[in-house]
């Protein structure tokens, strides 16, 4: 364990990080993609210690300018402060265990995948102006690191997520022959999978009041002997056995309705023909292309949805049409696209570096307005919406 001595002098080593001028000014920070740029993992995440990036090959497909990055966790791998940026899990960071020096030119890392709806924040004090670059899901952080990306087929470039995504034009004549087959297989409304029975956002309340209008078969931990709803054990792709060729519409509901949080809910349905239906606190524009998916808080009620969704999965052309975008996209990993704008960010720093003087307010303040404002006091629907 840290003594106080030692902790106070790991703090006057971060605060000299933290209040130092420009990196643009800094030697080190200067890049032309010929000077190695190197990253250290300092935790794990989620238990993995390479981030779930893979241990080998992260910046070969980027652009020859970021070819100059290397990513490690061996913490010899050279000295400490030679790191051009040091990663660190906010879940599981350690006052005891933390880089020894930091130098100005330095980017410590701040690295998040989950909402805060769902993780109670206790950072030390200490961990409050530590960070001065984030890695989130979220839009605004300096790397966003979403869930899943969408790619534009013909040119492999990534089109979404973005604040302001370009998209082409929704079109007619889909995959035909292939859908058609599709659409006559399916007999069912609606599956959702699901193991978290109790949320933040409330969707299993939505979905309790939904069922009173349409079918909904729930399968997983959350389903009851009386739903007599298929099984699917975890090791099978459920999508794959019987969701896809059974059912209409497949429910990705989130556990919180938090800004820009958008998880492989989402993005496992765009992977079959089944249109998802939305629950989140997402701009949902910013991920999927226009009539992709149905957004539930673009309805007032469970009912008006029920109904909008019957209407439709009797309607074989306008059903049809939800899957003009497999033409122009495809959903693929995030974790290359995410590595090389790191390296970017080596290269290229602009501006001076940002100080987080309160990165658990940043993280977590005013993220979930959606479902801190329900208006029914039960779940969210159109109004929650237009109340935030």
């Amino acid at each position: 364990m840290w003594n106080l001595e030692s902790l106070s002098a790991a703090f006057e080593e971060h605060m000299v990080a933290t209040i130092s001028g420009s990196l643009l000014n800094s030697e080190a920070a200067r890049g032309d993609g010929s000077t190695k740029r190197r990253i250290l993992l300092w935790t794990e995440l989620f238990g993995d210690e390479w981030f779930y990036m893979g241990e080998t090959g992260h910046f070969d497909g980027c652009s020859k300018r970021y070819k100059n990055c290397e990513l490690t966790r061996s913490r010899n791998f050279t000295e400490v402060t030679k790191f051009d940026a040091i990663l660190f899990h906010g879940n599981e960071l350690r006052l005891d265990d933390l880089p020894a020096y930091r130098e100005p030119h330095q980017r410590y890392v701040y690295v998040n995948l989950e909402s805060p709806a769902t993780r109670t924040f206790q950072f030390d004090t200490f961990f409050e102006d530590f960070f001065n670059t984030t890695i989130t899901y979220r839009l605004d952080s300096d790397i966003p690191w979403p869930y899943k990306v969408m790619r534009n087929i013909d040119t492999g470039q990534v089109v979404a997520p973005l604040e302001h995504p370009e998209w082409s034009q929704p079109s007619d004549d889909p995959m035909r022959l292939r859908l058609d087959l599709t659409f006559e297989g399916k007999m069912k409304p609606i599956a959702w999978l699901v193991s978290n029975c109790g949320t933040p956002g409330k969707r299993e309340r939505y979905v309790n009041e939904l069922r009173k209008y349409v079918q909904v078969d729930v399968i997983g931990k959350c389903s009851k002997v009386s739903d007599h709803s298929p099984k699917c054990p975890r090791s099978k792709d459920c999508f794959a056995e019987f969701i896809e060729k059974d059912y209409f519409f497949y429910l990705s509901f989130e556990n919180s309705l938090c800004t820009d949080y958008v998880t492989e809910k989402f993005f496992n349905a765009f992977s079959y023909h089944i249109i998802p239906v939305v629950y989140g606190g997402a701009n949902y524009s910013r991920f999927a292309p226009p009539r992709s998916y149905i957004d539930a808080l673009d309805f007032e009620s469970p009912k008006e949805l029920a109904e909008f969704l019957t209407s439709l999965s009797k309607d074989r052309e306008e059903y049809l049409s939800y899957f003009w975008w497999k033409k122009f996209y495809e959903v693929a990993s995030p974790n290359h696209w995410t590595l090389c704008n790191i390296c970017r960010l080596l290269n290229e720093p602009e501006g001076k570096s940002k100080t987080y003087s309160g990165i658990s307010s940043w993280y977590a303040e005013d993220q979930c307005p959606i479902q801190d404002r329900f208006s029914n006091g039960k779940f969210a629907t159109k109004a929650s919406r237009a109340r935030t």
